[in-house]
């Protein structure tokens, strides 16, 4: 594996020069929704590149240098109007650029909307405070494919064809970095919080993060418990992959249901409950 400066250099790289897709009907959707901001935030949560362009136009002004944890709130700062504009400058974009009306994005949308809205309301019906912080992970978590993708336009492919083994493991091999990693730093480059930075940093390690030894920060540890969780309950390897893998889950699933103090028929009912 790369060292972390090798890391972060090809974390730069994948990140230079990058718009990224947006699903089409969406930005329909939006503008029809417009003036109603709360309307337009549950749609524009639907979509990790809007997320991302709204967390990029709310860093533009200096006060809001800081370590955020919401989405929504970025929103409301930013107001319908601006918002709209922004949706504008993305249809113009994207008129120009054919490739962004790729199949190879249908599953990565899916599973980002599904986890999305599924962390979310696990983290509300487990009475755990981190809600907005639990939905900009949701969102955000695998931030890092398009970036791949960009760089390298065989990228689902090829990962769908390696998908017997740890996706961040296969990633490195084959591109030298990994989305994990280029998260991370698109993460960091939003002023997100540590603990968003560090799930998105982690969440294909989660192994390590929840050993006895382990010294990670609670509210870090619990919003990576419930990702995992999310992931597992949507079988987001399997869609992604083409092959379901549950052994990240099986790995760590005793350990995760202990910190958030469920049982597995706990677990059963809740997964078919946000089903």
């Amino acid at each position: 594996m790369s060292s972390a400066s090798d890391s972060l250099k090809e974390a730069v790289s994948h990140l230079k020069g990058f718009v990224m897709p947006v699903q089409p009907e969406l930005l329909g959707d939006l503008r029809q929704a417009f003036p109603d901001t709360e309307l337009m935030a549950d749609l524009l949560l639907e979509d990790p590149s809007l997320c991302l362009s709204v967390l990029r136009l709310s860093s533009v002004s200096e006060e809001n240098l800081h370590n955020r944890s919401s989405i929504r709130s970025a929103i409301d700062e930013l107001g319908a109007e601006k918002i709209t504009a922004m949706i504008n400058a993305v249809l113009f974009i994207m008129a120009r650029k054919d490739e962004f009306h790729s199949v190879s994005f249908e599953d990565y949308w899916e599973t980002s909307k599904k986890v999305t809205g599924f962390i979310t309301e696990l983290t509300r019906q487990l009475n755990i405070p981190l809600v907005e912080e639990a939905q900009c992970v949701g969102v955000l978590h695998n931030i890092g494919m398009p970036f791949l993708w960009q760089k390298h336009p065989d990228y689902f492919d090829l990962i769908q064809s390696h998908n017997d083994r740890n996706l961040v493991v296969v990633e490195n091999e084959l591109f030298k970095c990994d989305h994990a990693t280029i998260g991370f730093y698109v993460a960091k480059g939003l002023h997100l919080n540590n603990t968003v930075c560090d799930v998105i940093r982690y969440h294909h390690m989660a192994d390590q993060f929840f050993a006895e030894e382990s010294t990670m920060d609670p509210d870090t540890q619990i919003l990576l418990a419930l990702l995992k969780m999310t992931e597992s309950i949507i079988d987001e390897s399997g869609v992604l992959t083409l092959k379901s893998d549950l052994s990240e889950w099986e790995q760590i699933k005793l350990p995760v249901l202990d910190l958030l103090g469920l049982s597995e028929p706990d677990y059963d009912d809740l997964a078919d409950m946000i089903k």
